[in-house]
């Protein structure tokens, strides 16, 4: 019976994944008259509610799914990737009916779990601004507060329960991060309201105090004065930079934590995040680097409390482009294995497919892929000088030499 839905769905651009298809329905004719669109689309969406849901654990083929609810009726299908989930949210009629994100509570135990939020979420912002504000409720499942504090944090019980006694997977040294209010935070996006947040009109008392209460209602109130202190603080001159700080704080925290967080979600962003630095080819263009580079020279000083010497980030970049030696070498056949002995060969080309063929059950901690790559290159030049020779390579994409030998592209 469902099915019989799909024909008018299509009209307004919501198909199922499965379902897709290049053949006209029988309301094409809504794409080409503005007027029969929305006397219909009215009737249609009239009490509707979508359901977005937002699940933490990690699967290849689930974004999100999307369970459309109407008329006692219910569709309901996923989005495999993120450009699937932009697709649907251009074109669909958001304005005429109720959206309800429901946000499933990460398991502690995969403290991957809470990044993999964290990024649906921001993308899921990152959909909905640019369309017309739609009614959007938010739900979150499961229990988020935690019975007994994380072990980091010794003898202060009752310091825990009195900032809220929230469930925190991941500990953020001297900062409480909860996991509830890391997935609450990019709605205050919403708030804003704004694609580019650098660039803002003044606020005025309407909007603000409109800011002040979508703050309010997003997060817990139990602690929320520790918390949240610099959010509850900022003012209308100061909100989107106090806002975006925030964001981009969290964002560095969590990026540089997944390098070594134990359990299987973790393993596979490590994979995401190696597999997609580069864009596929020989531009060796990297939308990760750019962003990065944008967050530190806007806010440089969120970066104190968390990579204050850029060592993870250095880290994390030796290893990239190591691991990439690594992969690429078996497949020109060098002598001893690895390559560790070809002092002459750079890999140029950037395929994003090779790493799941090397890593089918993800990347581990890179404190254990550095032990690893120890055992195929000795410390000192062997490891070192072919990392030295690519970013070198990088800096001007061709060859040079270096040491006397010449690596070649």
């Amino acid at each position: 019976m469902q099915l019989l839905f799909f024909p008018f769905l299509g009209a307004f651009g919501i198909i199922p994944s499965d379902t897709a298809s290049t053949k006209k329905t029988p309301l094409s004719i809504l794409c080409t008259s503005r007027d029969l669109y929305n006397e219909i689309s009215s009737h249609l969406f009239s009490n509707s509610v979508q359901n977005v849901i937002l699940n933490p654990v990690y699967n290849e083929q689930v974004w999100m799914v999307i369970q459309f609810k109407f008329r006692a009726r219910e569709i309901e299908w996923a989005l495999r990737n993120r450009a699937d989930s932009e697709r649907h949210f251009q074109n669909f009629p958001h304005s005429k009916t109720t959206m309800v994100v429901h946000i499933n509570r990460p398991d502690p135990t995969d403290p991957g779990q809470l990044v993999l939020l964290w990024q649906k979420i921001n993308a899921l912002a990152d959909h909905l601004i640019p369309i017309t504000r739609p009614n959007i409720k938010l739900a979150t499942n499961g229990p988020w507060r935690s019975p007994n504090p994380p072990a980091s944090w010794g003898p202060d019980r009752d310091l825990f329960y009195q900032m809220g006694g929230l469930q925190e997977s991941i500990p953020f040294g001297p900062k409480y991060c909860p996991d509830y209010d890391v997935v609450m935070l990019p709605f205050l996006r919403l708030g804003l309201w704004v694609e580019d947040p650098t660039n803002v009109p003044a606020m005025s008392d309407e909007e603000f105090d409109i800011l002040r209460r979508c703050l309010f209602s997003l997060f817990d109130q139990k602690g929320i004065e520790h918390r949240l202190e610099p959010l509850l603080s900022m003012t209308k001159d100061t909100a989107v930079r106090e806002i975006e700080s925030a964001l981009i704080e969290t964002d560095l925290f969590l990026e540089t934590r997944m390098d070594e967080l134990a359990g299987i979600t973790a393993r596979f962003l490590r994979l995401e995040r190696y597999k997609n630095w580069f864009e596929d080819g020989r531009s060796w263009e990297s939308v990760y680097e750019a962003q990065l580079e944008k967050q530190l020279s806007a806010y440089p000083q969120v970066i104190t409390d968390i990579d204050l010497l850029l060592d993870r980030l250095s880290t994390r970049y030796v290893v990239l482009i190591l691991l990439h030696h690594a992969i690429c070498s078996p497949r020109s056949n060098l002598y001893g294995g690895l390559g560790r002995f070809d002092d002459s060969t750079i890999y140029t080309t950037w395929d994003s497919e090779m790493w799941p063929e090397r890593f089918p059950s993800g990347i581990p901690q890179l404190s254990d892929v550095q032990t690893c790559l120890l055992r195929f290159w000795r410390p000192g030049k062997d490891l070192f000088g072919k990392f030295l020779a690519y970013s070198r390579w990088l800096g001007r994409r061709g060859p040079r030499k270096l040491d006397g030998q010449l690596y070649t592209v």
